[in-house]
């Protein structure tokens, strides 16, 4: 007794825990696979039909009873009751409680004209239950249902006409009625379920187009986003290098000559501020005939050149150019990076004044210094002949031997100078 007291209660529980699975994610992909609805209509089907199922049944159940079927009222509840409990089984999957269910469907459908003698209402579920598969199952158990039912029927038709089973005693129908009642079952059958898993096969093979769509889609969405993190990531690595390079970086529109972007460098080094270089042209930090740009190389190609630039004071400063073609912002531009080379130019221009200097000391050594020297060993050339004192001879070789030794040094410097 307490048993089934309680009993009313474990089924409104177990139709609130099947509520709240309809609610719940499926584990199944909804973009990729069929079954999903399937499955979808199926759980919804259960759990709103079910109230109305009880409004159907009460009152029929009572008509019944107050008729004396009792068998079909218990029947009427242990159907409703076993549908119940297999729907809202959480051990169970779908494709297991669609089966159990359909299994007890057929059973009722079979007891339900025995009990009633009567085709009617085992009729009108047996068409329930075909919708019901071929709704929820594949094609092969669609079609396989309808098979099965039809060799039933030809079997009792053919068992009918050779008087093995009396059907028209117990459900009070002749063999021609049955003929015409059977067929026409069956074709309605047929043309049902052709016309279901036409429609069926159509929306799953439009569910499938869809899904690829948007499995391409996702990928082309992913790939996007991939592509703009890289470029997201080159162009962060892009303004650290520019920004943080110690050499003056200028990025300069190609048509318009304007300065674009400029680093820190190149702002520290040129005394100007970024809104005043963003104001400016290239043309405003070259020297008259000097030039920022190379025009003359070939589109794509670096160049590499020296020219003069001033700063804002008016300073003239030398330096190397690299300069580089690129897009910013879809348009054609021109990165330069700017190297300071005036103290090298300074030291180059100091030591050609040395150079000069020098090559003027091996000027007067080879050309004054080597006349008195020369002049001195043609006079001992002289004096030797003319004296006959060896002592005064011997000073004259050693005068003679100096001044050879003197030309000698005079010659060497001369030689290293040129050389260098």
């Amino acid at each position: 007794m307490k048993f089934l007291c309680s009993y009313p209660n474990y089924l409104i529980n177990r139709y609130k825990a099947g509520i709240r699975l309809i609610k719940q994610n499926p584990s199944v992909d909804e973009h990729q696979i069929f079954t999903y609805w399937q499955n979808k209509t199926f759980a919804i089907l259960l759990v709103y039909i079910m109230p109305a199922c009880i409004v159907v049944l009460v009152p029929s159940m009572i008509l019944e009873f107050r008729e004396g079927d009792h068998k079909v009222v218990i029947l009427d509840v242990l159907a409703f009751v076993a549908v119940y409990i297999t729907a809202l089984s959480r051990q169970l999957s779908y494709s297991s409680r669609k089966i159990i269910i359909a299994a007890i469907l057929t059973v009722f459908s079979f007891l339900l004209m025995i009990f009633m003698k009567s085709l009617a209402m085992g009729t009108i579920y047996f068409f329930a239950l075909s919708i019901f598969l071929t709704l929820q199952f594949s094609n092969e158990m669609a079609y396989s249902w309808i098979i099965t039912k039809t060799v039933l029927c030809l079997t009792f038709t053919g068992l009918f006409w050779g008087n093995i089973v009396s059907l028209s005693q117990y459900f009070n129908i002749s063999f021609y009625r049955w003929v015409i009642y059977t067929s026409n079952f069956l074709l309605l059958d047929w043309i049902i379920i052709i016309t279901i898993r036409q429609l069926l096969g159509g929306l799953e093979k439009a569910t499938i187009k869809r899904a690829g769509l948007y499995d391409q889609l996702e990928m082309e969405i992913s790939h996007k986003i991939k592509q703009n993190k890289l470029l997201t990531q080159s162009q962060a690595q892009y303004k650290m290098l520019f920004s943080s390079s110690p050499l003056p970086k200028f990025l300069i529109d190609k048509d318009s000559k304007r300065f674009k972007q400029v680093n820190q460098a190149a702002i520290d080094h040129y005394g100007y501020t970024e809104a005043e270089f963003l104001n400016m042209q290239q043309s405003d930090i070259e020297c008259p005939g000097e030039m920022m740009v190379n025009e003359l190389r070939h589109p794509g190609e670096a160049a590499l050149f020296n020219t003069i630039h001033t700063t804002k004071g008016n300073n003239k400063i030398h330096v190397e150019v690299r300069s580089n073609e690129l897009i910013f912002n879809d348009r054609n531009a021109i990165l330069a990076t700017t190297t300071d080379v005036t103290q090298s130019v300074k030291n180059i221009k100091a030591i050609k004044e040395q150079n000069e200097k020098l090559q003027k000391i091996a000027f007067l050594q080879s050309h004054v210094a080597r006349v008195p020297v020369a002049n001195i060993i043609g006079l001992t050339n002289l004096l030797i002949d003319s004296t006959s004192s060896e002592t005064e001879q011997e000073l004259i070789v050693y005068l003679r031997q100096s001044a050879l030794q003197l030309d000698a040094v005079i010659r060497n410097i001369v030689k290293n100078t040129e050389e260098n």
